[in-house]
């Protein structure tokens, strides 16, 4: 089994706080922008599982050194359910440009593997829950349009 490497394992869950900081933090340097969050699920064939593996940490490895990285998580299906995809990777990002500037020269390993196809999807946070309390993010209560939100 590949361990994590202590960059990411080190950094630990981004809890709301510390998202909500982010989002203070970028409004404070008048960046109008909000973190993202990167959902990438993968097909993976079972005899690719530890070259995959391999390739993620090496991806994560440049990742988790490049400004605006947040935090990631990568998670193994149980089976359980659809197992249409073996992992699924859910990063969050300080914004969009911080995402796509660690992709300018660099192809992620995993994309170079036969038969590993990867789906990613950027998202934004619009509600959150905590345990048995529910609340929207407030942060994200700057478009009134938005009919998830109360107005």
């Amino acid at each position: 089994m590949i361990m994590p490497t202590a960059d990411v394992r080190d950094r630990g869950p981004l809890s709301p706080s510390l998202r909500s900081a982010a989002v203070r933090d970028h409004r404070h340097q008048g960046k109008d922008t909000m973190p993202i969050t990167l959902v990438n699920s993968f097909t993976v064939p079972p005899d690719k599982e530890q070259a995959f593996l391999h390739a993620w940490h090496s991806t994560i490895d440049h990742f988790a050194t490049a400004p605006g990285f947040l935090q990631t998580r990568l998670c193994r299906n149980t089976g359980l359910n659809d197992t249409t995809f073996r992992y699924v990777n859910v990063a969050l990002w300080e914004d969009v440009d911080a995402y796509r500037a660690a992709f300018r020269d660099f192809t992620p390993a995993g994309q170079r593997i036969p038969g590993v196809k990867a789906y990613p999807g950027l998202f934004e946070v619009i509600v959150e829950v905590n345990g048995a309390s529910r609340h929207l993010d407030r942060a994200r209560q700057t478009s009134p349009s938005d009919p998830a939100l109360p107005q």
